[in-house]
């Protein structure tokens, strides 16, 4: 865990506050995303393909959370991935990072996906959690919901759920014919709650609620839960 800390910098302070080295840069382009990983070949693996599957993306490694880097970030990455920690120390790191980025919002990748975890993230607010798991698809779709605003979580059974607390505009949901009560489902769906809660909030059965749901899957020509959030987000639709 020590030799897993070190590589996220010595901390300095200032009267118990953290210092940030930002510089005055100004960063060339939209979507602006740093990357903290210690591992550069997997830092630059990372920075290249989110290149290659955003437009406009201007994207930063920094190795460690002293090194200098432009001002005001969009989002931030920490990847937690083939780094055998446990809980406690994510929450360390990520007690650490959150104090020098402030409210920036933070997306994490975790080789799977834990109670323990979870609430470290619900503690810190991170807006982005994506599990090895998920595919590069999924990371790409948890990158674009933070950046605008939303959050991108995982729920305990494995599945990722889009959690945004905006209301669902016309704009958002492709035309391929959803009913009105498809579109309430779908509303409920994707802050992440259970069907059974669905059924409730609807009032109706939860067979309907899954005959609902199953609906709306064919319609978007997607399989489960995970492929719903990532064609709400915007992003291209995985095929498992």
């Amino acid at each position: 865990m020590n030799r897993f800390i070190e590589c996220v910098g010595n901390l300095r302070t200032d009267q118990d506050r953290y210092i940030w080295p930002v510089t005055e840069e100004l960063w060339p382009g939209s979507n602006r995303i740093l990357i903290i990983e210690g591992r550069a070949l997997v830092g630059e693996m990372l920075a290249s393909a989110l290149n290659a599957a955003m437009e406009n993306a201007s994207i930063r490694v920094i190795k460690s959370l002293n090194q200098v880097y432009p001002r005001d970030p969009q989002i931030a990455v920490f990847n937690f991935m083939h780094r055998q920690v446990d809980a406690g120390a994510i929450d360390a790191v990520i007690r650490c990072v959150v104090s020098r980025i402030g409210e920036t919002p933070l997306v994490i990748l975790t080789d799977s996906v834990d109670a323990r975890i979870a609430e470290v993230v619900e503690r810190h607010r991170v807006r982005g959690w994506v599990a090895a798991s998920f595919g590069f698809d999924i990371f790409v779709a948890a990158i674009r919901t933070a950046l605008s605003g939303g959050a991108f979580l995982p729920s305990l059974d494995g599945e990722a759920v889009l959690m945004d607390g905006t209301e669902l505009g016309a704009n958002m949901v492709p035309d391929v014919g959803l009913t009105d009560r498809e579109l309430e489902v779908l509303r409920i769906l994707r802050q992440g709650k259970s069907n059974k809660i669905i059924s409730f909030e609807l009032n109706i059965s939860e067979s309907t609620t899954k005959v609902h749901i199953s609906n709306i899957m064919r319609k978007l020509h997607v399989h489960n839960r995970t492929q719903i959030a990532v064609r709400m987000s915007g992003g291209t639709t995985p095929s498992f």
